[in-house]
C-alpha cells in the first residue's frame, strides 16, 4: 500500500505561567512562627491566544476552555509523541485503531481543526498515521469549544494548535538521552542563537532519533526529526522566516485490524498481552515534510500584518497483514 498526499498549511498561539512561594522551611528558617507568611511573590505573565479569534486575548477573555502543554512540561514527562501529550489534555479523547492509526475526539465529536503556528490543516481523513514526534514544538495549545471564528466549518470538540520552535536571540544548545522500557533508546538535539554580529539573523536546529520496540510481538519504531529555521530581521519592523521540517516514521512488526475475540464454537479466546497478527515482515512508513514561510511588518500602534505560506508532502509505504474470521479451537490448541 502506498499513499502520497500534498496540502497547503498552518499559524499562532502561547502560553506561560508561573508561580512562587515560601514553604513551611523557609518560614522557620527566617524566624517566622508556623503558621504565619511573612510574603508571597508571584511571577508571571500575560498569557494571550491568537487562535480562537485571531487577536491577541488572554486566556481569561478567551470564550472557550483552554489548555496549553509548555516544553518544559513535554520534556519533564518526556512527553515525545503527540499522542503521548494530547492525553495530558482534559477532555482530550486519544482513539488508537491498532498502532499506528489514531483518532481523536472531544465532547463527543472528532477534532478535526488542527493547526501549526495558527494555520489550520486537517488531518487526513481525520487520522494520525504513524506518531508525530514534539520535538520540534515550543507548545501545544488545545482549544475546547467550536472555533469556527477561525478555522470555518467545524464541530465543537476543540482545536489543537502546535507552535514550532522558533530562534533565539542568545545561543544556547541541548543534547538530551533517555532509554526505557522494550529498549526505547532516543537521542534529541537543540542549538539555536544568532548568525551574524548584530543578532539580526538567527537560526536554529532541532534533531530527534527514537527506535523502540514495544510489548506487543514483532512490533517497532524507528523515528528519524530533522528541522530548521532561520529568521532575518530585515529592519526593526519588517522580518522574514523560513523553515523546513521532516520527520520519517519507520514502523515495523505493524498490527492491521483487529484480533478475533471468539472461537468458531463461540467460546471465547484467551490472549497474552503481547498477541498480534501482524509479522517480521510488515511495515507502514510514514514520511512527512514540511516547508513554511513567513513575512511580518510591526506598526507603531501595536498592530501586525504577517502573511503566511506552508507545503506538506506526505508519503506512505505500507506492507500489511490483515487477519479476520473465527480461527476453530480445536486446530488452534493442537
Amino acid at each position: 500500500m502506498s499513499r502520497v498526499s500534498g496540502a497547503t498549511l498552518f499559524a499562532t498561539t502561547i502560553l506561560a505561567a508561573g508561580w512562587l512561594a515560601g514553604d513551611a522551611h523557609a518560614a522557620e528558617a527566617s524566624g517566622v512562627e508556623a503558621g504565619e507568611v511573612e510574603g508571597v511573590v508571584v511571577q508571571g505573565e500575560r498569557v494571550s491566544t491568537s487562535a480562537v479569534a485571531g487577536l491577541g486575548l488572554t486566556l481569561r477573555e478567551t470564550p472557550q476552555s483552554v489548555t496549553v502543554v509548555p516544553r518544559g512540561q513535554i520534556e519533564d514527562f518526556a512527553l515525545t509523541t503527540a499522542n503521548e501529550l494530547l492525553t495530558q489534555i482534559p477532555g482530550i479523547n486519544v482513539e488508537k485503531v491498532e498502532i499506528d492509526r489514531t483518532y481523536y475526539n472531544a465532547r463527543g465529536f472528532d477534532i478535526t481543526n488542527f493547526q501549526v503556528d495558527g494555520v489550520g490543516m486537517p488531518l487526513i481523513w481525520g487520522i494520525q498515521f504513524g506518531d508525530l514526534d514534539t520535538a520540534i514544538y515550543e507548545r501545544v495549545e488545545a482549544v475546547r469549544g467550536a472555533n469556527a471564528m477561525m478555522t470555518g466549518t467545524g464541530n465543537p470538540s476543540a482545536t489543537i494548535n502546535y507552535i514550532r520552535k522558533r530562534p533565539t536571540q542568545e545561543t544556547r544548545g541541548a543534547i538530551t538521552a533517555q532509554y526505557g522500557s522494550w529498549d526505547d533508546k532516543r537521542l534529541e538535539a537543540d542549538v539555536s542563537g544568532p548568525l551574524n554580529a548584530a543578532a539580526t539573523v538567527t537560526g536554529r536546529l532541532v534533531y530527534a532519533n527514537e527506535d523502540k520496540g514495544s510489548y506487543l510481538d514483532h512490533y517497532g519504531v524507528n523515528r528519524n526529526v530533522y528541522y530548521g529555521v532561520l529568521s532575518w530581521d530585515i529592519t526593526p519592523k519588517l522580518n522574514l522566516t523560513g523553515g523546513y521540517s521532516l520527520q520519517d516514521n519507520r514502523a515495523r512488526g505493524v498490527l492491521w485490524g483487529a484480533l478475533p475475540m471468539t472461537y468458531s464454537d463461540g467460546t471465547r479466546i484467551s490472549y497474552p498481552v503481547s498477541a498480534s497478527t501482524s509479522a517480521d515482515w510488515t511495515s507502514w512508513n510514514v514520511r512527512d515534510q514540511t516547508a513554511f514561510g513567513e513575512l511580518s511588518y510591526s506598526f507603531d500602534n501595536g498592530w501586525r500584518i504577517k502573511g503566511v505560506g506552508t507545503y506538506r508532502r506526505s508519503d506512505e509505504q505500507a506492507k500489511l497483514l490483515y487477519a479476520y474470521g473465527h480461527p476453530d479451537a480445536a486446530s488452534a490448541l493442537a
